[in-house]
């Protein structure tokens, strides 16, 4: 598994690439990397893009992952937009993630292609505190 973490200063948003297959480990990984880039009033969109990965989380796993959003100490007002290949196997599981995040509140968009989720990203809010923690 590759994954590869960066601030996209110019868009404002926070990317994380993945390519082969991602596990949970991964998901971990590239979460606890994201967070290297937060600061008080840092970006409150984050873009991901599996477009060259697959998905290998269990249902369980994907259930939880808004939980572990949220132990972390982020704000349902973030947004992710996630970017998933056209032939990506498993698009089910990607849709559950999706309709898990948004059914508890969370500001999750999937998408074909790149340029649609960045357009998403810029009409989301664009400043304010990124973690529960570091509000007042």
């Amino acid at each position: 598994m590759a994954l590869k973490v960066t601030m996209n200063h110019e868009m404002g948003f926070i990317e994380t690439t993945y390519s082969d297959e991602i596990t949970i480990q991964d998901v971990t990984e590239a979460t606890m990397k994201c967070l290297e880039f937060v600061h008080d009033e840092g970006p409150l969109k984050f873009l991901t893009d599996i477009a060259n990965a697959d998905l290998n989380l269990s249902v369980i796993e994907i259930f939880k992952q808004p939980d572990s959003w949220e132990a972390l100490g982020f704000k349902r007002i973030n947004s992710l937009a996630i970017v998933q290949g056209v032939k990506q196997k498993r698009k089910d599981d990607l849709s559950f993630l999706e309709d898990v995040s948004v059914n508890r509140g969370w500001n999750v968009k999937m998408f074909t292609e790149r340029k649609d989720a960045i357009e998403w990203l810029a009409q989301q809010g664009a400043s304010g505190s990124l973690l529960n923690a570091t509000s007042a």
